[in-house]
């Protein structure tokens, strides 16, 4: 197992959450208090979820990511998630949760392309 590092940092109008390491079912709690601490406590509507230096995600991690996206589109806001990973833009097909979303969970290959 490795240990989960993030990040969380502003650019623009979005706030970056940035993760290092394996999003599984141990690590997804963490997440879960960071999402919270930004859109339940902070009102933070448009959030970036850079995955890049994940080098694993499990079925409880996707659906970490699926609830805060549910919320911010509770909040009319939006999660762009950044991954160029194929392995795991190809769990985010499989599972539909973008395509269930239509524009308000978004996939890119660069977090530029995500804050523009």
């Amino acid at each position: 197992m490795i240990d989960l590092a993030i990040n969380v940092s502003q650019n623009k109008n979005w706030k970056i959450i940035t993760l290092k390491g394996e999003l599984d079912d141990y690590q997804s709690r963490r997440l879960t208090q960071t999402f919270s601490r930004l859109i339940d406590e902070s009102n933070v509507k448009e959030i970036v979820l850079d995955l890049n230096e994940v080098s694993f995600v499990d079925s409880v991690g996707l659906g970490t990511i699926a609830i805060a996206g549910k919320k911010l589109i509770e909040k009319s806001g939006q999660l762009r998630i950044v991954c160029s990973q194929d392995t795991i833009t190809k769990m985010f097909a499989m599972s539909g949760i973008v395509s269930a979303t239509k524009k308000t969970i978004q996939l890119f290959q660069t977090l530029d392309s995500a804050v523009c």
